[in-house]
């Protein structure tokens, strides 16, 4: 661009004023300045509110879908938009409701019909009256909120596991490889776990059985009881030393998040996950 988008308006007037010789009349300039007549296009709060995404302008971005949904109550893409910009801003149960909400009014729309998909897969749960206690050992390892099994009392067994890895890899072979790009910003080798019909009930199960359970008793603030667990996104990911070896430092869009080894440390050299400063741990 001509000045940095992430600029106030006065600044970004300025510098192009600076260095180009002109001032913008855009969507985005014209609400900015207060200017007298500003009526931007549904398009326009459309392209704002992805554009505000992409910088991470969060509340903005959800500031210009509700824009939209005053036009139109029933616009699936201002409904979709919404409850992306609440999940930027840790807001994960506001977003899903608002998906929820999207998807009641605009059944069609691809990307709300495909998330109500999501959720319904992973639906089953834990039943509110199912109060099970946590049967899985625990050890922090940070006191900023890193926890983790320890090899005496392990989560899955070797067995569980390359049944999982088999199945992913089952399943890639099948869909003709493996996806690349459902992560925008920090994009993994993946499957999603409820596009692999024969691990979702396994995973279903383990989330029932044991790791429900285990997130409320190491994170008691985020999930009271096992109950309140939901599943945001879960997927298998491959990584490859010729390939994609590694990811970026990024920040999860959920709660908590839970990494899950399925391959022997002997099949495979380094690894592990790192955790930026303050922590600075891997």
């Amino acid at each position: 661009g001509y000045v940095p988008m992430t600029q106030d308006i006065a600044s970004r007037r300025a510098d192009l004023v600076a260095r180009h010789g002109f001032v913008c009349s855009c969507a985005r300039c014209e609400l900015e300045s207060g200017a007298d007549g500003a009526n931007p296009s549904v398009a326009d709060m459309k392209r704002l509110a992805d554009q505000a995404q992409e910088e991470a302008r969060y509340e903005d971005a959800e500031a210009a879908a509700r824009f939209v949904l005053k036009s139109d109550p029933n616009d699936g893409d201002a409904h979709h938009k919404i409850g992306t910009a609440m999940l930027g801003q840790g807001r994960w149960a506001d977003a899903h409701a608002a998906w929820r909400e999207g998807v009641a009014v605009a059944p069609d729309h691809p990307a709300l019909s495909s998330q109500a998909a999501k959720d319904e897969a992973y639906a089953p749960g834990v039943p509110a009256a199912d109060q099970t206690l946590c049967s899985v050992a625990f050890e922090s390892v940070h006191d900023g909120g890193i926890w983790a099994t320890p090899e005496s009392s392990p989560l899955m067994t070797e067995a569980e596991c390359a049944e999982w890895v088999r199945l992913a890899e089952k399943a890639g072979e099948a869909r003709g490889g493996w996806t690349t790009s459902r992560h925008y910003a920090v994009p993994t080798t993946d499957i999603p776990v409820h596009a692999i019909p024969d691990l979702l009930p396994l995973w279903n199960r383990l989330m029932r059985d044991k790791l429900a359970s285990l997130l409320s008793a190491a994170c008691p603030d985020e999930m009271p009881k096992p109950s309140s667990v939901r599943v945001h996104d879960a997927f298998v990911v491959r990584y490859e030393a010729g390939a994609q070896h590694h990811l970026p430092m990024h920040v999860d869009q959920s709660a908590v998040s839970v990494t899950l080894a399925l391959n022997d440390e002997g099949e495979y050299e380094g690894g592990g996950t790192t955790f930026a400063a303050p922590v600075g741990k891997t």
